[in-house]
This record gives structure tokens, C-alpha cells and sequence, in this order.
């Protein structure tokens, strides 16, 4: 299932990074419920804030299996832990007809990039968390369909069965810096 629906996902992001001035701004809810429609109108069975013992942000079923993720603004290294830990310890149970899930990170603005952002969250925040007990992490490398997405094995702390939660970062930045883009309306601050 998610070899199908992996690269779907990668597909929307991309054509959505392709016009990241829309999203540079927007709202949490507004970036989940763009690329819930367009999974929607790939025919994924998709549903926005379903409720799983609590609102997950976007939910896929096919047939029996589930597939769970949370969505957070990377406005802190924080903030993007909080959703870790909402998916892995509230919504997602890890029964056997859904073994893996998603946490999609949204990096907006001038002040991180995704790369940066990543590493710390790889490199320094996964083994605190790992290191804190909640949460046992098997394993974690890039995604063999994306590799700015990483792929997290873990022990899943309900069910204590094997779960791949796939870290997806999605970049919003636009700052042209071209004389039609100095010139435009748009880009000007008065």
C-alpha cells in the first residue's frame, strides 16, 4: 500500500512546492486539507481530521488497512515532537491492519530550510526521543522513494508491534530576487 501511496504524496508536494508562494503563510489546516483533496482526487480513500481517538489530520483506508498522519508547522523543534508523539500515542494504535504512518512537517519562511531543519530533527531530536523511553526507534534512514523523507522503524509503544513512520518535510520558501520580482506589487514592503 504504501509504495502505491508514497509517491502519490511526493507528486501533490511537488506540485504544490511548484507554487509555495500560496503556502508560505498558510495555516496548518489550509496546507493538510490541499493535499487531502488532491489525494481525494487520486481516488485515495482521505479524510481530514478523522476522528482516531482524537482528530488526526489526514487518515487513508483501503479496505481494512489504515494509514494515519499528523501534520505539524516546524515554527519549533517542539511543536513538531508534540505531533510525533500525538500520532504515535493517540491516534495511531498499531494494530496489525496499520503498521505504518506519517508526520508531515511544514518549514515556512526565511529562517529554516528544510535540509537544516531535517538534520537537527534526525540527528538530535529523534535520539532524545528514542532516549526518553516513550517511543523505541528501531531504526531510521532516507526514504528510498524521496531522500529528504526519512523512514523512522520503530516498536510501536501501544501495540508493541514493528511501525514505519515515514518523516515528510515539505519546504514552502518563496523570496525572488529578480527585477521583475523586485517590481511587482506582490513582493513590495512598504
Amino acid at each position: 500500500f504504501v509504495r502505491f501511496l508514497y509517491p502519490q504524496i511526493d507528486e501533490i508536494v511537488s506540485d504544490m512546492i511548484s507554487t509555495s508562494e500560496d503556502f508560505v503563510d498558510a495555516s496548518e489546516d489550509y496546507i493538510s486539507n490541499k493535499i487531502c483533496s488532491a489525494l481525494k482526487d487520486r481516488k485515495f480513500d482521505a479524510v481530514r481530521e478523522a476522528n482516531e481517538n482524537g482528530n488526526a489530520d489526514i487518515r487513508i483506508k483501503l479496505g481494512s488497512y489504515k494509514w494515519i498522519a499528523e501534520a505539524k508547522r516546524a515554527t519549533t523543534i517542539t511543536n513538531v515532537r508534540e505531533g510525533l508523539l500525538q500520532l504515535l500515542t493517540r491516534y495511531a494504535k498499531g494494530e496489525r491492519n496499520a503498521t505504518s504512518g506519517g508526520l508531515f512537517i511544514y518549514i515556512q519562511g526565511d529562517d529554516e530550510r528544510e535540509g537544516v531543519f531535517m538534520k537537527k530533527w534526525i540527528n538530535n531530536e529523534l535520539p532524545k526521543i528514542h532516549a526518553s523511553k516513550v517511543i523505541e526507534i528501531i531504526s531510521t534512514s532516507p526514504c528510498s522513494f524521496k531522500p529528504t523523507c526519512y523512514i523512522s522503524n520503530l516498536i510501536h509503544p501501544d501495540s508493541k508491534s514493528d511501525y514505519s513512520l515515514r518523516h515528510m518535510p515539505i519546504g514552502f520558501f518563496h523570496n525572488p530576487k529578480d527585477k521583475s520580482a523586485r517590481n511587482s506589487k506582490k513582493h513590495k514592503t512598504d
